[in-house]
């Protein structure tokens, strides 16, 4: 029961909410199946969470597309189990880089890729090491805090590039703590998914 409340909480917000077509609405499914498989075998989302995957993992992950344009380029960092840039590639982002250093998580992006007809681009590497021209938007969700984030993309991406990151009730003291070693331009905006967590917006990044 738990789990089909949190499904059609999901699609309800997905359908009408994110204007997401049943046919894109389908491959979510089928890519949460996927999932949902694999994660008997390996870790790709605690046990914990599986009865709530729809919200906790698609729609939180599902959320950052309106900060998005469809067009652009987008790096998803320590992508794990594709969350959130496999959900953005299917959601419409033309195309995705998931970086991650794990091989058997990134065994399961090549699999899981099927379910999104944008291009996507897997990197079984350290951040550092991956290939990032021509990236404009650079998503998170379990990666670091801000400033071990933001150390890492300063070497790699443009100052100016869209930084997005699914952050947990710890957001401002990791700003906080970022903003003594950077100067930046970034927006907060609350989580459609949990009361204390937000999506940060940063862009314009440059050590102090």
């Amino acid at each position: 029961m738990l789990y089909l409340k949190d499904y059609n909480n999901a699609k309800s917000y997905l359908l009408n909410e994110l204007n997401v077509s049943r046919e894109t609405f389908l491959q979510l499914e089928q890519y949460v199946e996927l999932l949902l498989k694999w994660n008997m075998h390996i870790n790709l989302i605690s046990s914990n969470s599986a009865q709530h995957i729809w919200t906790r993992h698609i729609l939180d992950s599902a959320q950052l597309i309106k900060y998005l344009d469809l067009n652009s380029t987008l790096m998803d960092v320590g992508s794990g189990s594709g969350l959130p840039g496999l959900i953005i590639s299917i959601l419409g982002v033309k195309e995705v880089h998931l970086v991650d250093s794990d091989l058997r998580k990134c065994v399961f992006l090549q699999e899981a890729r099927k379910f999104s007809k944008n291009t996507i681009k897997i990197h079984n590497c350290l951040f550092i090491n991956a290939n990032t021209a021509n990236i404009t938007n650079v998503t998170s969700r379990a990666f670091s805090n801000i400033d071990k984030f933001l150390e890492n993309v300063n070497q790699k991406i443009a100052f100016n590039a869209n930084i997005l990151l699914l952050k947990g009730k710890s957001w401002k003291s990791e700003l906080n703590e970022a903003e003594r070693n950077w100067n930046f331009d970034y927006s907060v905006s609350q989580s459609i998914t949990d009361e204390l967590g937000v999506v940060v917006r940063i862009i314009n990044i440059k050590r102090k």
